[in-house]
């Protein structure tokens, strides 16, 4: 527990109105996990986290869909973590919360390799997103966000990385090569900020 305190509650001391004891909540500090010495899987991951841990992904191959509900990290510091969809009728990661980050991953084989739905000030950095079935990231109504330095190639039927229907998203360094039609596109997207792509 870190040392820096949340608001402190006043309770009353013996009945009295005129004494009070100060009660001071101690914040948590968010905590690592690692997949899989400590979770099997990264959904086990997430559903055992608390907002704000870190979830660290080992080299390996891992087969699973990922819903991110809450808000957290989940990195592959090292490289190498490859992750097929189980179910390419599903993103492969899917976040529905505000406040995540997904750096270092390769996602390949669902319906897009990343979706953000109805998701702001998010970070999807670093990873390598290809072979999707549709997008490789698409945001649906989700505002606020940074893609940056994401290798997006070769997804088969639509685009590399999808805006829809929103706004203010900063997208730099990305190479999106070799999708169906765009590698990046808009639809119903303004004051998005696009650079060095």
């Amino acid at each position: 527990y870190r040392e820096d305190t949340q608001h402190p509650l006043l309770w009353p001391d013996d009945n009295s109105a005129n004494n009070f004891t100060i009660i001071q909540l101690k914040a948590a500090i968010p905590k690592k996990i690692k997949v899989p010495a400590d979770y099997r899987t990264i959904q086990k991951a997430v559903e055992a986290a608390m907002p704000g841990d870190v979830i660290d992904v080992s080299p390996g191959t891992y087969t699973e869909n990922v819903v991110i509900n809450k808000p957290l990290t989940i990195s592959a510091p090292y490289g190498n973590s490859i992750i097929h969809a189980a179910n390419s009728s599903f993103p492969f990661i899917l976040v529905t919360v505000d406040n995540t980050t997904s750096s270092g991953l390769t996602c390949q084989k669902g319906l897009h390799g990343i979706e953000l739905w109805r998701s702001c000030n998010n970070m999807i950095a670093n990873n390598t997103v290809k072979n999707n079935g549709n997008n490789g990231i698409i945001l649906n109504k989700s505002n606020n966000n940074r893609i940056i330095n994401n290798e997006i190639s070769n997804n088969d039927n639509y685009n590399g990385l999808a805006l829809d229907s929103s706004n203010n998203n900063k997208v730099r360094n990305n190479s999106a090569n070799d999708n169906h039609y765009d590698g990046i596109a808009f639809l119903a997207s303004d004051e998005n900020i696009i650079a060095n792509n």
